[in-house]
């Protein structure tokens, strides 16, 4: 499947996946069209390919990660682990992870793992920036098996 179709896909999702409001701009069918609401609020797939991931795991608190649902900037205590290589969407179309690179050093001997979305926050700039955190370290990470196709399919 290629980049854009998987773009698509997942942009359709992720605004899918948001609730409405009682501004409905549907047509009557609910096909393509999202409310206004979930159009500011939805992420593109291209937004979130090769964003940064950051690990909260220094600063980490289970109240704090639990009451908040994206942050509005990068924190000086988190550190840069990888990025975003791809998402990983269930059968039923729900966006449940992203696929992050991790290690290496310049694309040399970097690994891929999956991170599922309920250890991911959004890291949104409000200047079109989108990055992403976990609460998860690096060490935590690369413990996970490696991400490929064979993981999720």
């Amino acid at each position: 499947m290629s980049r854009a179709t998987l773009s698509t896909i997942a942009a359709a999702a992720l605004a899918a996946a948001l609730p409405a409001n009682s501004q409905d701009m549907t047509n009557g069918t609910g096909s393509g069209v999202i409310t206004t609401e979930q159009r500011d609020r939805a992420i593109s797939a291209d937004e979130a390919l090769e964003a940064d991931v950051y690990s909260m795991n220094q600063t980490y608190d289970e109240n704090t990660w639990l009451d908040t649902n994206y942050w509005n900037s990068i924190d000086a205590e988190w550190a840069e682990i990888g990025e975003v290589e791809d998402l990983l969407m269930s059968r039923d179309g729900q966006v449940i992870g992203l696929v992050v690179e991790t290690g290496g050093w310049l694309d040399i001997g970097d690994d891929e793992y999956v991170i599922d979305l309920q250890d991911v926050r959004v890291v949104d700039d409000g200047m079109g920036v989108i990055n992403f955190v976990t609460r998860l370290s690096q060490d935590e990470i690369e413990q996970m098996p490696e991400a490929d196709q064979e993981t999720w399919f």
